[in-house]
């Protein structure tokens, strides 16, 4: 599970940013996926609002902050660019 907080100005603008902490639990699905470590890090976002489009980027870095070192790291960057199209009728 990853939790990610922002903190950004209101500028009232087309453009919005914040940047934030981020903290990752341990979740495992098997032990092929995830990490038994707790993650800690930064996150940013940044997007650009012009109806009827949103385009955007979502980031953050963690790194470990606690668990075992043999059971895999939290150490994990991550990027999601995103698009999103509103109807008039939505």
């Amino acid at each position: 599970m990853v939790v990610q907080t922002f903190l950004s100005p209101n500028n009232n603008s087309k453009f919005i940013w914040g940047v934030g902490p981020v903290i990752s639990t341990p979740a495992l699905s098997g032990n092929d996926f995830g990490t038994r470590q707790t993650g800690a890090g930064v996150s940013a976002v940044g997007l650009y609002m012009s109806a009827p489009w949103t385009v955007g980027l979502l980031t953050y870095q963690t790194w470990d902050v606690g668990g075992s070192d043999i059971a895999g790291t939290a150490n994990n960057t991550y990027w999601q660019p995103f698009i999103s199209y509103v109807t008039r009728d939505a």
